[in-house]
């Protein structure tokens, strides 16, 4: 991998949108994944996790104290599918004080309600949208790339965006709901 030291790559996609893959592919691909205490370890270049997403324009805190940084909203086919992915996960976990704190901090409450949570998604993902393409305007494509898994975007879109050979085989698909 040939970025220079101190490039850093952010994942913005809220949780069940494919972070989990994504945080694969780029561990793959060589890059160094962190979280929030590696935010300014200069060994760290990919962060990917929900703490992307608090608060949920934590993306403008970012671009503006890494401008030299590149940025990965990843999203599911359309909103229904995103939050029948959130309903089967939250069946599946824990209900912690910390996750009820995440899930209100995000979509406005602790219980998945179909409406503030699909408006949460729909209103997030036009500002991350909006935000990029007018700060950036015809130069987006070097800083901002969508990436929809479902739609079949893979190696060559990641690949093509951060000026990386891909790795051979497929791309990964990791942390799938149970009981689809």
């Amino acid at each position: 991998m040939d970025k220079h030291l101190g490039y850093k790559l952010f994942s913005i996609g809220y949780p069940r949108t494919g972070t989990s893959s994504l945080r694969k592919a780029l561990k793959d691909m060589g890059f160094k994944t962190g979280g929030p205490t590696d935010l300014y370890n200069p060994d760290v270049n990919a962060h990917v996790g929900d703490w992307l997403c608090l608060p949920n324009d934590k993306y403008k805190i970012l671009d503006e104290q890494f401008p030299n940084a590149q940025f990965i909203f990843t999203e599911r086919i359309d909103a229904h599918t995103w939050y029948q992915s959130v309903v089967r996960r939250t069946s599946q976990i824990k209900d912690t004080p910390g996750i009820r704190h995440q899930r209100n901090s995000m979509y406005g409450n602790p219980t998945p309600l179909r409406y503030l949570y699909v408006h949460r998604y729909l209103c997030r993902s036009r500002d991350v949208c909006s935000y990029f393409m007018d700060k950036y305007g015809p130069d987006v494509d070097k800083k901002f790339l969508v990436m929809c898994f479902e739609d079949g975007d893979g190696w060559e879109k990641l690949s093509a965006f951060l000026g990386v050979k891909s790795p051979e085989g497929k791309f990964p698909h990791s942390n799938k709901s149970k009981n689809k």
